[in-house]
């Protein structure tokens, strides 16, 4: 498997237009991605309780596979390396998942009992549902 990065001005001008014409949650999913070296399935399975505000750090210690991309019906797993770890974050980036999880709360706390199947796991990334929002 061949991979390939992005060099830095490429980065940049890939983040401006996430910014410009990203679509609702692009900002905050390709951001993060960016700045901490996250695997997308990890990335998935970050949950609030994974997120360390006063530290601005994350805890990343778990994936999550889905066989049919779906979703609903998701299995975690271990991360590639089999241990968990925490990464330093610039305050930036914790600053705007700081919001996200604001608004994820506040939409919980108006749908859970509307929604009749929400699903209520505190995923960072989720659908209006609760969960998981995948890519």
């Amino acid at each position: 498997m061949k991979y390939s990065y992005f060099e830095s001005e490429e980065l940049d001008k890939f983040l401006n237009a996430v910014l410009t014409v990203g679509l609702d949650l692009d900002k905050e999913w390709f951001f993060t991605l960016a700045f901490s070296g996250m695997r997308p399935g990890e990335l998935v399975a970050l949950k609030k309780s994974d997120l360390d505000f006063n530290k601005n750090t994350i805890r990343i210690s778990k994936t999550l596979y889905s066989e049919k991309n779906n979703m609903k019906e998701y299995m975690p797993d271990t991360t590639k390396t089999n241990r968990s770890r925490i990464i330093d974050m610039d305050e930036s980036i914790m600053k705007m998942l700081k919001q996200l999880v604001r608004s994820n709360d506040r939409h919980k706390m108006k749908y859970r009992t509307g929604i009749e199947d929400f699903h209520d796991e505190d995923f960072i990334f989720q659908r209006s549902n609760g969960y998981v929002f995948r890519k």
